[in-house]
C-alpha cells in the first residue's frame, strides 16, 4: 500500500482505514495475513512517526524496505541500496578471484566479459530509479565498488589509482556508466525527456517498439506472397506483371531510401526520399518497401505486382505477425488487404537491371532526394548518450590529480581496451617493484637502486646496469613524455611475447643473471656513491613471491 498525507493525523487515519479494509477483504476470502510480518516505512521528517495496528499488533516500522529488487531507506539517498549492491558485489569479486589470479587464470579480455555482462548488470538493476541524478556520495561508492574488479583485470598493484586502470581497461567510472543506462530507461521506456544540457530529443520523436500481434492471430499473409528465394530470374522472365525494385543507402553523404517500377522493362514510376542522417540503413531499406507497396496500394489494385527486396532482415520484419517495427506493421496490414502484391528477396549486385537501378536511386537520393521524415532510432539516443559519458569521462580525467603518468600516455579516454600485459601496466604506472615505489610508500629504507642511482622505472629501462642486456635507448630528458608513448605502442618494449618489464625484474632478483653478467656488473667500480664503496655479498628478500631469490654484488678491488 502507498498512503499520501498531509498531516500526520490524517495519514494515520488514512493507512488505518486502508488497513481495515483489506483485513475486511481477507476475512471474506479466507486468506490468513500476519501482521507480525508486516513492515511500513515512512518518508517524512516527522520525528514522531503514527502508530498503525492491524488486529491489536502494532506494525513493525523499518529504516528501508526491498521492493523489486531495490532497497527504499527512509532518506530517500540510497544508501541501504548501495550497501547490498556493495555486498552482492563483494560476492561476485571472490567468485572471479577463483578463477583468475595476478598471473594465472582467465586472460584479461575475458575478466573483462565477465564484469561487463554479470557484475554490472546486477549492479545496473533499477538504475532508473536511483541512479539518474548521481551525488557526490554516491559516486564514490560505485568507485569503490568498481575498483577490486579493475585491479583483478589487470592485475596492478593494490595502490594503483583508479582513474588510470579505467582508462586503462576502458571501462568507464560507474556512476557515469549507470546514469547513461538510467537515462536511456528514462527517455526511451519511461517516455520522460532530460535536462536540456543532455539533449534537447523529446520522446515523441524516438521510435517506439510495438507489442502484441499487429492483427488478430487469425489474419494471416497468403502463404507465397513473402518468398525468401531469389526472385531476380523471375524478374528478368515475367512481363505480365508490374516489378517494383526498392533499396536503401547510407553514406557518408546522407541516407536515402527509393524504388522503381518496371514494366515490359520500361520505367513508369520512380521515386527517391532523403532521410535525416542519423537514421539506420534498416529504416531506409523498410521505408522504400512501405512506401512502394503503399503507391502499388492505391495505383495498381487491378494488377499482379511483385516487389523485389535486397534486403532479407525487412523482409523477415513484415513477415513477423509480431514484429516491434512500427513501419512493419504497417506494411503487413498492407499486404493483407492487397493480395495481389507480392514481396520477393532478391540478391544484390547481381546484374539485376531493377536492383541495380534501385540502388543507383537510392545513392542519389542521400543528397537529392526529397525531404523525409523518420522516427528517431534507439541507437542514435544511443550514440548521444554514449557522447555525454565521453564527455563526461574525459573532463574527469582531464581534471583529476591521480594517474598522470598515464594521462601523459593516454591523454583521451575510450571505450576500448589497451590490451596491456600486466607487466606494461606496472611500469607505465610506476607501480611496481621499484625502490621508489617501496620507498615512497615506506617498504624500503631508500629509494635507490643496488647500482647507486634513483630505482625508478626508467632507470631500469635505459640506465641500470644490472639489466644492460634489456636496455632501451635513453631519451633526451625533454621527450621522456614521446619515448613513454611509443613503449604504449609497443616500440621495443615487447619482445618475443614477454614485456622487458618482465626482464628486468628478473635481472634486479636473478643471482643467476649477475653471475651470467659478471663483465657488465664492472661498471660498479668506477661508481662514486657511498652505497657502492661497501659492496658485498647480501641477501635480499622481495615481498613478493616471485622475488624471493638473492642478490649477488661483488665486493669492488682494493
Amino acid at each position: 500500500m502507498v498512503i499520501h498525507a498531509p498531516t500526520k493525523k490524517k495519514l494515520k487515519e488514512t493507512a488505518q482505514e486502508a488497513i481495515n479494509i483489506f483485513d475486511n477483504w481477507c476475512t471474506q476470502n479466507h486468506l490468513e495475513v500476519a501482521p507480525e510480518k508486516t513492515n511500513y516505512i515512512i518518508f517524512s521528517s516527522l520525528v514522531a512517526s503514527p502508530r498503525l495496528t492491524w488486529k491489536g499488533t502494532t506494525i513493525k516500522k523499518v529504516q528501508n524496505i526491498r521492493y523489486l529488487g531495490v532497497y527504499l531507506d527512509d532518506k530517500l539517498n540510497w544508501g541501504a541500496h548501495m550497501s547490498a549492491q556493495a555486498t552482492k558485489a563483494l560476492v561476485l569479486h571472490q567468485n572471479i578471484r577463483k578463477i583468475a589470479g595476478k598471473n594465472w587464470g582467465i586472460s584479461q579480455q575475458h575478466r573483462r566479459i565477465l564484469y561487463k555482462t554479470v557484475v554490472e548488470r546486477m549492479l545496473a538493476h533499477g538504475a532508473a530509479a536511483w541512479c539518474l541524478k548521481i551525488t557526490a556520495k554516491i559516486a564514490r561508492k560505485l568507485t569503490s565498488i568498481q575498483r577490486p574488479f579493475l585491479l583483478s583485470i589487470t592485475g596492478a598493484y593494490r595502490t594503483s589509482p583508479t582513474a588510470a586502470l579505467q582508462v586503462i581497461t576502458g571501462l568507464p567510472p560507474l556512476h557515469l556508466q549507470l546514469q547513461q543506462e538510467a537515462r536511456h530507461i528514462t527517455l526511451t521506456r519511461l517516455k520522460k525527456p532530460l535536462s536540456p544540457e543532455i539533449t534537447d530529443i523529446q520522446p515523441s520523436q524516438i521510435e517506439s517498439k510495438a507489442k502484441g500481434w499487429t492483427l488478430h492471430p487469425s489474419l494471416f499473409l497468403n502463404t507465397n506472397q513473402i518468398c525468401m528465394t531469389d526472385g531476380g530470374p523471375e524478374s528478368l522472365a515475367d512481363t505480365r506483371a508490374f516489378h517494383i525494385f526498392t533499396d536503401g543507402s547510407k553514406t557518408d553523404e546522407g541516407v536515402g531510401a527509393a524504388y522503381c517500377i518496371f514494366k515490359n522493362k520500361i520505367i513508369t514510376h520512380q521515386w527517391k526520399g532523403q532521410l535525416q542522417k542519423y537514421n539506420t540503413v534498416f529504416q531506409a531499406e523498410i521505408t522504400a518497401l512501405r512506401e512502394a507497396i503503399q503507391y502499388a496500394s492505391e495505383n495498381l489494385k487491378d494488377h499482379q505486382v511483385k516487389v523485389y527486396v535486397d534486403n532479407q532482415a525487412s523482409l523477415y520484419a513484415i513477415a513477423n505477425p509480431k514484429t516491434k517495427a512500427q513501419i512493419a506493421r504497417q506494411i503487413f496490414k498492407n499486404l493483407i488487404d492487397n493480395p495481389n502484391i507480392k514481396v520477393s528477396w532478391i540478391k544484390a549486385h547481381a546484374n539485376y537491371p531493377g536492383n541495380e537501378k534501385a540502388d543507383e536511386l537510392a545513392k542519389e537520393a542521400t543528397t537529392t532526394g526529397q525531404p523525409y521524415t523518420v522516427l528517431l532510432p534507439t541507437s542514435h539516443i544511443k550514440s548521444v548518450l554514449k557522447a555525454c559519458l565521453l564527455r563526461d569521462w574525459q573532463e574527469l580525467w582531464t581534471k583529476g590529480n591521480t594517474g598522470r603518468p598515464i594521462h601523459k600516455v593516454l591523454p583521451k579516454v575510450s571505450l576500448h581496451t589497451q590490451n596491456w600485459s600486466r607487466e606494461l601496466s606496472i611500469f607505465l604506472m610506476e607501480h611496481g617493484p621499484f625502490p621508489t615505489y617501496l620507498h615512497r610508500f615506506r617498504l624500503s629504507q631508500t629509494d635507490y637502486c643496488n647500482c647507486g642511482g634513483i630505482g625508478s622505472p626508467i632507470h631500469y629501462a635505459t640506465e641500470c646496469p644490472f639489466t644492460l642486456s634489456w636496455h632501451l635507448k635513453t631519451p633526451a630528458s625533454s621527450n621522456i613524455d614521446p619515448w613513454r608513448k611509443s613503449l604504449e605502442g609497443g616500440g621495443g618494449l615487447i619482445t618475443a611475447g614477454e614485456s622487458s618489464i618482465w626482464h628486468f625484474d628478473d635481472s634486479l632478483h636473478n643471482a643467476q643473471t649477475f653471475k651470467r653478467a659478471d663483465v657488465e656488473l664492472k661498471h660498479l667500480w668506477n661508481i662514486n656513491h657511498p652505497m657502492v664503496k661497501d659492496l658485498c655479498l647480501t641477501q635480499t628478500t622481495d615481498i613478493h613471491r616471485h622475488f624471493q631469490v638473492r642478490l649477488v654484488v661483488f665486493r669492488a678491488p682494493q
